[in-house]
Parts: C-alpha cells; sequence; structure tokens
C-alpha cells in the first residue's frame, strides 16, 4: 500500500474550517473502507433503554405513588420527553410510524441517527461507554484520529474535555460530517457561553478539530502522523465491504499511520453480528445477485479472519502489543456484545512481549 505526504484535501471533502498554526488540514491518512460508525446494533442485541446505571441523577430513589381523588393511584414514572418518544422503538411501531433511528443510507454501514437512542443525555462521556474508556494522557497534546466518526460526538466531546493537538473526524458520508460539523460550531458557541477557566484552551482545541467527508481507506494520510487512532464500530463493514483483504488493508493503515508508542482503540462487532447481517432487511437488498459486484458486500461464511483472530493478526504481524480491554462496552446495553480493545505500536521490528498498560 503505498502512503504518501501528501496534504491536499480530497475534492469531496466538507470539514469544518482548520484554525490551525498553518491554517490548513492536519496530516491525515490511503486504503479503503466506508468510513462511518454507524451499525445495525440491533443483530447485536441492543434495545430501547439506558445504556448506563452511571447516567447522573438527582436521586436514585423514586418517589412512591400517590393517591388521586376516587382512590386511584397516580404513578411517579414520568412519560418520555417528545423526542425519546420518536425514538423508542416499542413506542413507533404501537403508533404505527416509521423507525426514526439507525436509517441505513449505504453499503458502509454508514447509519443516520444512529445516537439518537443510544445517547440518552447530552453528556457523551456519562451515556458512551467508548468515551468513558479514552484516558485523558491518550488525547491531550495528540495529535487524534477517528475514523469512521459518523455525527462527531465522540471527537467533540474528546476534544473540548482533553483538549487534543489536533483532532480528525472521517466519514464516508457527507450529510453526517455536515452534522459533524455543526455539532462542532455548536460547542464552541456553548463553550464560549459557559465562562469556565480554561474556556480558552478548550476553544483552542475546537478551532484544532475537523471533520472530513471522505472514503477513509482511500485518503492520503503521512506516516507516523497520528498518536491516537480510534475505529469504534467500523471494522464488520470493512471487512463487508472489501473482505479479508480490506481488514488486512485496514490493519496495514493502522501500522503506517501511528507513531511509535502511539495507541489503537478498536472496538469491533462479534462474529454474531456477521452472521446475522443477511437477516437485516435494510441489508438484504447488498447481498442480492441482482445487486452489482460494485455494491455487493461478501458473504461473511466465506471469511477466514474472524473477530477473535485480530488481536493475534494485529502482533504477529502488523507491530502491536495488546494493551487492555475495557469492560463498559460489554456492560453497556447497547454495545454489550463489542470489545473494546486498546493496542501500542511497537517500533518496527519488535515483538509483542509485553502488555504491560501505559
Amino acid at each position: 500500500m503505498a502512503l504518501t505526504a501528501s496534504k491536499k484535501r480530497s475534492s469531496d471533502s466538507s470539514s469544518s474550517s482548520w484554525a490551525g498554526a498553518t491554517g490548513k488540514v492536519p496530516r491525515s491518512v490511503a486504503l479503503n473502507s466506508r468510513g462511518s460508525r454507524g451499525d445495525d446494533d440491533n443483530d447485536d442485541g441492543g434495545g430501547e433503554g439506558p445504556q448506563e446505571t452511571r447516567i447522573v441523577r438527582e436521586s436514585s430513589s423514586r418517589p412512591g405513588p400517590q393517591r388521586q381523588r376516587g382512590g386511584h393511584r397516580q404513578s411517579s414514572r414520568r412519560r418520555p420527553s417528545k423526542v425519546r418518544r420518536r425514538y423508542d422503538p416499542a413506542y413507533t411501531a404501537a403508533k404505527g410510524g416509521e423507525r426514526q433511528y439507525d436509517i441505513l443510507h449505504g453499503r458502509y454501514g454508514n447509519y443516520h441517527h444512529y445516537y439518537a437512542r443510544r445517547h440518552t443525555s447530552e453528556n457523551v462521556f456519562a451515556c458512551d461507554p467508548r468515551c468513558m474508556t479514552m484516558k485523558e494522557d491518550w488525547i491531550r497534546g495528540k495529535d487524534c484520529l477517528d475514523l469512521g466518526c459518523n455525527e462527531g460526538p465522540i471527537c467533540v466531546e474528546l476534544a473540548s474535555e482533553y483538549k487534543p493537538r489536533t483532532m480528525v473526524g472521517i466519514d464516508v458520508d457527507a450529510e453526517l460530517i455536515r452534522v459533524a460539523s455543526r455539532r462542532l460550531e455548536d460547542k464552541k458557541s456553548l463553550v464560549r457561553g459557559e465562562g469556565r477557566h480554561d474556556a480558552e484552551e478548550r476553544l483552542r482545541a475546537l478551532d484544532n478539530t475537523a471533520f472530513i467527508h471522505t472514503d477513509f481507506m482511500r485518503w492520503n494520510y503521512e506516516e507516523r502522523s497520528y498518536d491516537t487512532v480510534m475505529c469504534f464500530s467500523v471494522v464488520k463493514w470493512v471487512h463487508l465491504c472489501y473482505g479479508d483483504k480490506g481488514i488486512r488493508d485496514l490493519f496495514e493503515l493502522f501500522s503506517k499511520i501511528l507513531r511509535v508508542g502511539g495507541i489503537l482503540c478498536l472496538e469491533y462487532q462479534a462474529w454474531n453480528s456477521y452472521k446475522n447481517s443477511k437477516k437485516k432487511g435494510e441489508l438484504k437488498q447488498f447481498f442480492s445477485e441482482d445487486c452489482s459486484s460494485k455494491e455487493r458486500l461478501f458473504d461473511p461464511s466465506a471469511f477466514e479472519i474472524k473477530p477473535q483472530d485480530f488481536t493475534g493478526l494485529l502482533e504477529r504481524e502488523y507491530g502491536f502489543a495488546f494493551l487492555e480491554e475495557s469492560d463498559k462496552c460489554t456492560k453497556s446495553k447497547h454495545f454489550k456484545q463489542r470489545p473494546m480493545k486498546m493496542y501500542k505500536r511497537l517500533p518496527d521490528g519488535e515483538l509483542a512481549g509485553s502488555h504491560a498498560a501505559v
């Protein structure tokens, strides 16, 4: 795989302005994937409901039912907001309406409204186990990349709170990038109005955050240009789109663009999710013989590489050492069948011998 040092922007990019020292989009990425952190979570057992019991509430106790006139008891359970009802699968089905979340817009797993039922509050750190897992040391003052960023909530929140030197989110879906860019501008406005003591530093980090519309597997990256690479709920889609070769190309990409000592944060779907993909209504067209060869997805039954092989492959062939695995995802309602593992980029030629966490 040929990687170039070109800093040219893709002609189809749609990103927020880059306000770094050079005024240019940061050094970036080359390969072949789809880039959306969307996934058909329903096949992973995800359902409506809070993701984490750690979501902040004023009180963990509920007031008892109160008696109304006529002796009837009034339940203390509050009716969900209009927004939550809109994205509640049971509520939508009962009303005979169309689903308003996880709307697939292509073969790459680029689901729109992906976070509508997964983020139960505006506090992304409180409701997204991936965000909770990220250590500040992996972000602060570092060059960070999110492959398949979807609507960009993790990029924006990590940039605002942990203040990286640069943060880049890449996605294949133009509309998702537009949403991410709006989210970034909204966050800047919010930070300006909060009056926190570190507002200037947070704004500088947000100014150094950008979203790029392109296929992250085909983007031109500089080698050794990132300290931290995040790839959440994307690997299955690379696998389905490009087969086993796509997985090897993706792992080669990780190896090329991470600096020595850099961190790879990889959250991937379980094999059961692969097998269920062919049963998903919105995906059947991409497995059909009537689908063009250019758009058709690979049949998972033909794969020789399985998710359980990823760690061994990264260690044996691509210069990584396994560091740790987070249990926050596996305990979460919507991510319970998705391991999230962290790896460290070793010097070239060094074998994975140490599994000590940084």
